[in-house]
């Protein structure tokens, strides 16, 4: 980002266990204070790169409601969200809010606003594709897969069928 404003918005009620019951709070509060970088900033593309499909729509909120004709892209980067068996505790505080918010159906909704998808695996092209979508393209997250590749050394060097590398973060 050197070189360019980066703004930080964080919201005010993101410290509680129950944190995910806030999101709408919290995106909505980021769509607004967009509105007022965007009107300044004047970008001439959009890159939503929020966690799930559906958070896109907060992207399309923030450049209508700053008059922008920009393009809207949104980067999907992660499935949404389907049932699985959790205890209560944990499914009340993170499974409920993703059921809810970051389901295929608010997933979908959220796409239709996008005027360009692009997606961080194929497994994900091919999800977003099946639910009716066409402006989708992949692309790898910035690895160059020229010096990142397979190696099958690796694999006789640890007797293992499948060896994977890893660059990221788990949550």
């Amino acid at each position: 980002s050197e070189g360019y404003p980066v703004h930080l918005i964080r919201s005010p009620l993101y410290t509680t266990r129950f944190v995910r019951l806030f999101y709408l709070v919290g995106y909505l509060r980021l769509a607004l204070k967009a509105r007022r970088i965007i009107k300044q900033e004047k970008p001439d593309l959009f890159l939503c790169y929020f966690e799930t499909a559906s958070t896109g729509f907060f992207g399309w909120l923030a450049k209508w409601w700053s008059g922008s004709k920009a393009p809207l892209t949104h980067a999907v980067w992660s499935d949404w969200y389907e049932i699985s068996a959790a205890p209560i505790g944990i499914w009340l505080t993170e499974h409920l809010p993703h059921l809810l918010l970051n389901n295929r159906l608010a997933s979908w909704f959220s796409l239709l606003f996008m005027d360009k998808i692009i997606t961080t695996s194929k497994h994900l092209e091919e999800r977003v594709k099946r639910i009716g979508f066409r402006n989708v393209e992949f692309t790898p997250t910035g690895v160059d897969t020229d010096r990142f590749y397979p190696r099958k050394d690796l694999r006789e060097q640890f007797k293992e069928r499948l060896v994977i590398g890893y660059l990221g973060h788990l949550s």
